[in-house]
């Protein structure tokens, strides 16, 4: 259950799904979002971001629990949700949809799309960028290009996405393929 400083937030968030998995999921969402965020800046805020969620020092009793669920019947075990949105975070080649100020658009209307990648090898990474759009689960239009991104280094790619006649919710899923693995 919620702390009860957070007990009006859920709603305003989940509205008539307000509950504890889904609530979980919502923050596993944000904070692997958020990470997303500061390390495609390229900034030191990035590191101390990572550093906060990966540092242990258990002498000073202070551990990376945001990544644990503290009800495991033995202690801590980590949090699933962590698994499914926070891990692809920490992948070392990483790709972020930059398409914040808009989160509606014209049905049948073309958007462009910036995706930003981050290459934190030691060498310089090539492979195939793709963006889909999905509707109920289900692809409705998808674009791939190849990309090349140097080491230690950020490169930005632009899709003009022609965005189907059906109206709906939808998500934008921008991933990279390695070797036939998205």
């Amino acid at each position: 259950s919620a702390a009860s400083l957070s007990d009006y937030f859920w709603p305003l968030f989940l509205g008539k799904d307000d509950n504890t998995e889904n609530r979980r999921q919502w923050a596993f969402r944000y904070l692997a979002q958020m990470t997303e965020i500061v390390r495609h800046s390229r900034l030191r805020l990035g590191v101390h971001h990572f550093v906060f969620l990966t540092f242990s020092d258990p002498s000073t009793a202070f551990t990376g629990d945001i990544l644990c669920n503290l009800t495991g019947p033995d202690g801590p075990v980590l949090e699933p949700n962590a698994l499914v949105y926070v891990r692809v975070a920490f992948a070392s080649v990483s790709v972020m949809v930059e398409l914040w100020d808009q989160p509606t658009f014209a049905s049948g209307s073309t958007i462009k799309v910036p995706i930003s990648l981050v290459n934190d090898l030691e060498e310089d990474w090539g492979g195939t960028l793709q963006l889909e759009l999905r509707q109920g689960g289900k692809v409705v239009c998808k674009e791939e290009v190849p990309v090349t991104v140097a080491s230690l280094g950020r490169t930005k790619h632009e899709f003009e996405l022609k965005l189907p006649k059906a109206t709906g919710k939808c998500e934008l899923v921008a991933r990279v393929d390695v070797d036939g693995k998205a």
